[in-house]
This record gives C-alpha cells, sequence and structure tokens, in this order.
C-alpha cells in the first residue's frame, strides 16, 4: 500500500526546495502525496504562494489561511500568525490523516505544523534539520522542530552532528543534500531580454541581486540596513541594475519593503519584485555579477549558479558557506568592501556544501522503507550525561 505523505510548505520561500520532492512524491507510484499550503504572509502573497503550485502542476489539498484578518486591519504579530497556523495545520492533517508529515525548515509556521502533528501522533519527517543561523529566531524553532520529529533528513554532515547532540538517535538521522539542488542541473534561464521585460527593468552590467530579510536576533536595525546595503552597492556600482526582492514575513519586513519601494520610487535603476519564484530568480542569478544579502538560498543554490555572494550581517552566522560566499557586516563600508572583491572574482560554478543536486531520490527511497509509521512515534532514551 502507497505510503499517504503529507507536505506542510509556509511560503514560497520553502515551495522553492520543496518543489522537486513534491513533484517526486507526486510521480512515486509508492507515495500518496497530500499537499497543506500555509500563507502566514498578506493575501497578496498568499495568492502568489497557491499560483506557485498551480504553476508546477501540483494540486494542493488543504489551504490553510493564517494571514486572515479585519479589512484595513496591519499584519498581526508572528504569534498570532503561528497560533493560526497550528489551528489550521492541525485542522488539516486531522482530517488529511497521513502516515507521515514531511516538513522543511524552522520557519514559525512550520513549527506549528509539527507541534500540530506530534499532537496528532503523525511522525514528522524533517529536512534540513540541524543547520545553525545564529541570527536569527529561526535557529530555535528549527531545533525544537527537530526534536519534535521521528525522522531526519539533513543536508550536511555537520548538521548531522548537530542533531546527534541534540539528543537525537543515530538510526533517526540520513543526509540526503538539499533538495533545492535537485532541478539545478536541468534548468534552462531565462535570456537576459525575456528577463528584463518581464521585470520590467533593462538589466545593464552589472546587474545585482539583492534580497534582505530582519536579522531578528541580532542588533540590525531592518530597514536602515538595508538602506545601507543599497547605498554601499552605489559606492561601488553606482551604474548598476538592481533587482530587490520582497522581505519574508517576520517583524521588520514590512519596514524593509517600504525601504525598498521608496528607494526605487527614486532610482530608475531599481527595482522590487515582492517575490521571484523559482524560475525567475535562478535566471537572475544567471544574469547578475553578484548576490548581496541573507538569503539562505544565496548560500545554497547561488554557488552552483557560479554567482558570488555576499552575505550581509548576522542573520546566517554559523551557515555552511562555498568558497565564493562572502560574509559583511552589516555596514554599509564594509558591505562595499566584499562588494568589490566579489565583483573582481570570476564567474565559476562550485560544489555546493548542501549536497550534490540528487536528494529526492535519496528522500523518496528513505520514505518507501517506512512500513510502519506508528513505530516512528516511539521514543528513544537519552543518553545519561555525567554531571
Amino acid at each position: 500500500m502507497a505510503l499517504h505523505v503529507a507536505v506542510v510548505s509556509g511560503s514560497r520561500a520553502d515551495f522553492g526546495p520543496l518543489r522537486p520532492l513534491l513533484t517526486g512524491l507526486r510521480d512515486d507510484p509508492r507515495m500518496r502525496l497530500s499537499t497543506v499550503a500555509c500563507a502566514v504572509a498578506d493575501p497578496g502573497e498568499a495568492d502568489r504562494q497557491l499560483a506557485a503550485f498551480v504553476d508546477s502542476g501540483l494540486a494542493v489539498a488543504v489551504a490553510v489561511r493564517a494571514d486572515e484578518r479585519p479589512e484595513g486591519a496591519p499584519l498581526t504579530t508572528m504569534h498570532r500568525q503561528a497560533a493560526r497556523a497550528l489551528d489550521g495545520v492541525g485542522a488539516a492533517l486531522s482530517e488529511l490523516a497521513p502516515d507521515v508529515v514531511v516538513l522543511l525548515g524552522d520557519r514559525f509556521e512550520i513549527l506549528s505544523a509539527a507541534v500540530a502533528a506530534h499532537l496528532l501522533r503523525i511522525p514528522v519527517v524533517h529536512l534540513s534539520g540541524g543547520d545553525e543561523t545564529l541570527g536569527s529566531l529561526d535557529d530555535a524553532m528549527r531545533h525544537a522542530i527537530s526534536r519534535l520529529a521521528s525522522l531526519h533528513l539533513p543536508t550536511n554532515a555537520e548538521s548531522a552532528g548537530r542533531l546527534r547532540a541534540l539528543g537525537i538517535a543515530e538510526h533517526r538521522i540520513h543526509v540526503v543534500g538539499s533538495t533545492a539542488l535537485d532541478d539545478l542541473a536541468t534548468f534552462t534561464p531565462m535570456t537576459r531580454d525575456e528577463l528584463s521585460g518581464s521585470l520590467g527593468i533593462e538589466l545593464t552590467d552589472p546587474t545585482i541581486a539583492v534580497t534582505y530579510h530582519p536579522a531578528t536576533q541580532a542588533d540590525e536595525p531592518p530597514a536602515e540596513t538595508f538602506r545601507a546595503l543599497i547605498a554601499a552597492v552605489r559606492d561601488v556600482a553606482p551604474e548598476s541594475t538592481i533587482v530587490a526582492t520582497g522581505s519574508n514575513a517576520d517583524v521588520g519586513g514590512s519596514a524593509i519593503d517600504a525601504a525598498a519601494r521608496e528607494l526605487a520610487e527614486d532610482d530608475s535603476r531599481m527595482v522590487l519584485v515582492p517575490s521571484l519564484g523559482v524560475e525567475y530568480y535562478w535566471s537572475l542569478l544567471h544574469h547578475s555579477a553578484v548576490v548581496v544579502g541573507n538569503s539562505s538560498s544565496a548560500l545554497i543554490e547561488a554557488p552552483v549558479i557560479g554567482v558570488p555572494v555576499v552575505d550581509v550581517g548576522e542573520r546566517q552566522a554559523s551557515r555552511l558557506r562555498a568558497p565564493s560566499c562572502l560574509h559583511a557586516p552589516a555596514e554599509r563600508a564594509a558591505i562595499a568592501a566584499a562588494l568589490s572583491e566579489a565583483l573582481s572574482r570570476p564567474r565559476a560554478p562550485e560544489p555546493s556544501p548542501y549536497g550534490d543536486g540528487r536528494a529526492v531520490p535519496r528522500v523518496l527511497d528513505f520514505l518507501a522503507q517506512i512500513e510502519d509509521s506508528d513505530a516512528l512515534l516511539q521514543p528513544d532514551p537519552l543518553e545519561p550525561v555525567s554531571p
């Protein structure tokens, strides 16, 4: 009998790395897939998330609107969104009754999904556990999800070691790599002219991609830091085209977006795109001289594409990175110095520390070995620690 697998996607940010796995689960006769789309951002972003499923030929079993609020009211705070996600995802999982739930990453809505599954006694299979990002609230939430999960599919050996340090038994941990890389090998980017037309701005040389999210565990004022980042880009490459993507749903994200809109209105060579989606984002990286900001996707995917990265601030502190990924403190002069060095480097694809692009077959084969999902819920005793 096919294994019934539910996958929860909290936003288009995790939909990108989940998409190769979702299509693999859909097409594998050993599996029966149900998807839960849980939107926690604004209604427009929720609609774009659902459109991403449709455009990829994937059906959504249940759509959870954790973003709903009275007309004209501001976005709710994260704890209220997390509560709505817990209620909505819990109801969805109760109705679907899957054998296992697959969750990726560390966002607060994914933690809500893990809590819901745990309380419903549905085993959680956690992707990308054991990573470390000390400058973000996501770091603690990722480890909390790991402790709620029954099986762990980290992207690298270092992360697997952290999972063992959390007291997770060895037999529950299997390194598979990042599913975000599985489609890159066969990806054909849009031409520069096609992408320019879609974005509504001419992509000159150099084009610089910018994605910056709040560093929720660091002293980095969101809007001010974003303005310093753009000023550093203009210091180093005054004639460059800047393509900025929207920030996430963390506290401070709306302030970053407001600053980006204001800067773009005053700069004909800058555009803000709320969210690009995988094809547009990867195409942008192919045509960019450098990507600047603090997105995990830049650290995971950009090295494989061959574009240098300037990682800004502390959000991704302690995360693995390839040699082409430079780091700069969240200060204008430091960002400018790192950007100058990145622009001087030749573009060259390099191996990612997050795997070889063949994670999905490993995940599918691993899931296919599950014979008794209820047995996964039996806890392993923690090893005693000497006082």
